[in-house]
């Protein structure tokens, strides 16, 4: 089982790299088990919770981090033109290579 840290350390490699340094450091990374999706987000709170069985899918695990990453940069963003917009940019970063 991945640790917590093992997230954080995902999160704050994305941040550097993806987000300029931009997202807030003492947000919470946390396994959590959520019924209906793989991954939320609580800007407010600065926690994002990943559902534990995507521990055994690496690559949909970084995708769904930079979702989640996505809506605590753009906190009233749901999935709309600004939201699709941020993750048009990750892709064109390479965030996504090899992943999809």
């Amino acid at each position: 089982m991945a640790s917590h840290i093992s997230l954080k350390r995902l999160f704050n490699f994305y941040n550097r790299r993806y987000f300029n340094g931009e997202l807030p450091a003492d947000t919470q990374l946390v396994w959590s088990p959520l019924d209906g999706a793989h991954g939320k987000c609580w800007p407010v709170d600065k926690i994002i919770h990943i559902d534990p069985p995507l521990q055994s899918h690496v690559s949909y695990l970084r995708i769904v981090l930079l979702h989640e990453m996505v809506h605590l940069k753009h906190p009233r963003a749901t999935h709309g033109k600004l939201f699709h917009s941020e993750i048009d940019r990750l892709y064109a970063a390479g965030a996504f290579k090899g992943l999809l």
